[in-house]
């Protein structure tokens, strides 16, 4: 048996897994398929004080969840936003293997250290991987990257095949794209302005496809996985930015020979 990172949703009554993935937290379970990797229970007092919904999604598949339950005398509880608290018992630390989804979307990862110097695979959710040379791989059209991320393929009206990332990662794909815009014209012009708080909350989505972590659970450890550096790092990889910059190097190392 293993311990795991423990949820609770004050003030709801989830009694299942179909009944957790309505509310707040369902994406947290949302890679869940078996009813026996996951540990719930309706409590009438939890950390908040009040009755609500406390669940801990098994670290391996099969095995039971370790003491399960609120212990407040050696669990450590943190409140985030939303009525949600988000804990771990006190002698247990946080770490990428136990946070491994039982699928994920996305199929080529690269890993990057984290601030605690545990190492994570952040999904490559485009790659410019192209035949071309020197600076025109800056000014590529993202339409041309490709993905890791699952897609429906067509032909379009003049017969050419299309791809399309499914639905539901739509909008993080296109995010990657507009990153990727964004690092081009700050090469050219050597700075350009963005929101802090939308480049974590970028990189917190990008982090959740493989892992189970929601921006609870970020906020929860206070940032003490997640710095500015880290999230920089996640930001370059997942938009392809890193395999670029690779190309780049490689490409002029061989023009010097």
């Amino acid at each position: 048996m293993k311990h795991g990172i423990l949820y609770f949703v004050s003030g709801v009554a989830a009694e299942d897994l179909s009944g957790l993935r309505r509310t707040a937290l369902g994406d947290v379970v949302s890679d869940v398929v078996d009813p026996e990797d996951l540990a719930i229970a309706v409590i009438d007092q939890g950390p908040s004080g009040v009755r609500g919904t406390l669940f801990c999604v098994s670290p391996e598949r099969g095995v039971a969840v370790e003491d399960f339950g609120f212990h407040v005398d050696r669990q450590t509880w943190k409140e985030t936003a939303g009525g949600i608290w988000v804990g771990w018992h006190d002698d247990y630390k946080v770490n990428p293997v136990d946070l491994v989804r039982r699928s994920c979307p996305a199929t080529d990862f690269q890993r990057v250290a984290f601030a605690d110097g545990s190492h994570w695979e952040i999904p490559l959710l485009r790659d410019p991987i192209v035949e071309i040379s020197g600076r025109q791989l800056l000014e590529l059209d993202p339409s041309a990257h490709s993905t890791s991320l699952r897609t429906t393929h067509y032909r379009d009206e003049s017969g050419a095949w299309k791809f399309d990332v499914e639905a539901q990662y739509s909008e993080l794909f296109a995010a990657s794209r507009n990153w990727w815009q964004w690092l081009v014209e700050a090469t050219e012009n050597g700075s350009v302005d963005f929101g802090f708080a939308e480049v974590f909350e970028y990189a917190i989505q990008v982090i959740n496809l493989k892992y189970r972590y929601p921006q609870a659970l970020h906020d929860a450890t206070a940032g003490r996985l997640l710095d500015s550096g880290v999230v920089s790092e996640v930001l370059m990889v997942s938009c392809g930015w890193s395999h670029a910059r690779q190309l780049l190097q490689k490409k002029s190392l061989r023009a010097r020979l």
